[in-house]
């Protein structure tokens, strides 16, 4: 799971786009439809990579773009589950 999300987040932040050659068709929400995104588990993800990269050293510069990325994926998430009913 660690070297999936690690290649799905390389490639969804504009690095080598390997993880989606090797899944083609694969998406966020197709590998999330079965667990209920709200608006209160975003922002707990959100917050967690969050710590995830301050803890790991990320510059901080860098790791405010990132969030800002990640804080648009987890309110996309939760907008689109709210939309389905899920």
């Amino acid at each position: 799971m660690r070297a999936s999300l690690t290649g799905f987040l390389t490639a969804w932040l504009g690095g080598p786009r390997d993880w989606f050659t090797e899944r083609p068709g694969a998406c966020v929400m197709s590998a999330h439809s079965k667990v209920a995104i709200t608006s209160e588990t975003a922002t707990q993800w959100k917050s967690a990579m969050a710590r995830a990269l301050s803890d790991t050293g990320v510059d901080p510069d860098l790791g405010a773009q990132i969030n800002v990325a990640f804080a648009r994926m987890a309110q996309g998430m939760a907008m689109a589950m709210a939309m389905r009913g899920g």
